[in-house]
């Protein structure tokens, strides 16, 4: 089980294996087109906790090695509450979803004895504070997405996958998730302010996982044809024999087209958001 957030930049995930879990904050900065920090760690099932995403309860915690991270949201309080705390880095953000439009949700059965479900909410309104090496910066004016996915997976998995979200040229809230690979067209989605628009899985063309070249990113069906210009890298690879990865993610901002049918294309211009390269054995 995994929870990601992605918020004004900065990108939190606690992944639930099972017999370990880990954990990994990074910041971005647009205007340096870089990351500012980058941390991770990983714990036994004592430390750390993902649950199953119980309706009346959703809560996610991690303390492990200096890094502390807690996401929760009940019935009674439907807005999300995010505490980080870590070296050089603290974030203290309420996610509302009153104002955002619906998540996509989906199952599938990747292989025959085996299950895959995701919930990916976008466009969160989010308010706080993020203070990083002593300087404090506002959170708020900024959206923030939510990534929920569990299941028991096949033992070898490998996918790409781009998330953004921000405004349009015309100032409409946009976002989408765009996958190669996992659930496919079924986890694939495009959000217009309040409306969600299926779209169909991507090809995702670069020279290297980890370059700073641009890459180019389309969806099957013509919808989404942008480039995402990478600023910089959260890059983990692991080997424990029974357990292995290679985990590249890149923030950076997006450039292109929606061409929706029947309707003007939208452009898009410095649009924040990420990908993710990975090759899993669990």
């Amino acid at each position: 089980r995994e929870r990601h957030i992605r918020a004004t930049g900065n990108c939190i995930a606690i992944v639930d294996l099972g017999y370990m879990i880990k954990a990994f904050v990074f910041v971005y900065n647009q205007t340096k087109n870089a990351i500012e920090i980058s941390t991770s760690n990983m714990a036994t099932p004592f430390r750390a906790h993902v649950n199953k995403g119980n309706t009346d309860k959703r809560k996610a915690w991690f303390h492990s090695g200096g890094l502390n991270i807690s996401i929760e949201q009940d019935a009674e309080h439907p807005h999300y509450r995010l505490h980080v705390e870590g070296t050089d880095i603290s974030i203290s953000a309420t996610l509302d979803q009153n104002k955002a439009p619906s998540p996509i949700s989906a199952i599938g059965i990747p292989k025959p004895g085996h299950y895959h479900a995701t919930e990916k909410t976008a466009l969160l309104n989010i308010t706080g504070t993020m203070v990083l090496r002593k300087t404090s910066y506002s959170l708020s004016e900024g959206f923030a997405g939510i990534d929920y996915t569990c299941g028991y997976l096949p033992r070898v998995m490998d996918w790409h996958w781009a998330f953004g979200q921000g405004h349009t040229h015309q100032g409409q809230r946009i976002a989408f998730n765009l996958v190669k690979g996992a659930l496919g067209d079924d986890e694939c989605a495009l959000w217009l302010d309040n409306e969600l628009i299926p779209i169909s899985s991507g090809s995702f063309v670069f020279s290297d996982p980890h370059s700073s070249k641009p890459y180019q990113i389309r969806s099957n069906d013509g919808i989404i044809d942008v480039q995402f210009i990478p600023g910089g890298f959260h890059i983990e690879r692991k080997n424990f024999l029974f357990l292995a990865s290679s985990y590249i993610q890149a923030a950076g901002i997006f450039h292109g087209k929606i061409s929706l049918p029947n309707r003007k294309e939208i452009q898009l211009d410095s649009v924040l958001g990420v990908t993710e390269d990975q090759h899993v054995l669990w």
